[in-house]
């Protein structure tokens, strides 16, 4: 089985900053990730622990609001 890329779980993700186990395990994910050539993305992000992490793409509040898709 071939797959690109890995997508982190918001609720983890924003579990990394108040948890160190959980931002271990993420930032060893990410590497482990970034090594054999898998992008990482992060789902639901509310605060700048993402970009600490490593991960190849965002998305969330903090980086943007939703808003309607453009044709």
């Amino acid at each position: 089985m071939s797959f690109n890329f890995v997508k982190i779980d918001g609720e983890f993700e924003n579990s990394i900053v108040h948890s160190p186990v959980d931002r271990t395990l993420a930032r060893n994910l990410t590497r482990l990730c970034q090594e054999i050539g898998i992008f990482t993305i992060a789902k639901f992000i509310e605060n700048e622990a993402a970009r600490t992490m490593g991960v190849a793409y965002a998305q969330g509040f903090h980086l943007a609001r939703p808003a309607p898709q453009m044709f």
